[in-house]
């Protein structure tokens, strides 16, 4: 199981005067799809121990490239694979 350990929240608007929080919970296990665990993982929203790191820097670059976005290769200095094309 996940949970929430603590409780968090930050104002969003002063007039209406509104905050957004995180309250301790529990997230209860279940079988989801591969596609939206590795969402949730990229996002924080599961424990990094149940996906790889390198599972999700896959993950990132493949939807990058899916999406035709290679810029991350310029950001971080290095140069484009071949097999990234």
């Amino acid at each position: 199981m996940c949970t929430t350990r603590g409780l968090s929240g930050f104002k969003i608007l002063s007039n209406p005067l509104m905050f957004l929080v995180d309250t301790p919970g529990v997230m209860i296990p279940s079988v989801i799809p591969k596609e939206l665990g590795l969402k949730m993982a990229v996002l924080g929203i599961i424990k990094d121990q149940i996906v790889q790191k390198e599972t999700l820097v896959s993950y990132i670059i493949e939807q990058s490239n899916a999406d035709g976005n290679d810029k991350y290769w310029k950001n971080l200095r290095i140069d484009k694979p071949a097999s990234s094309t």
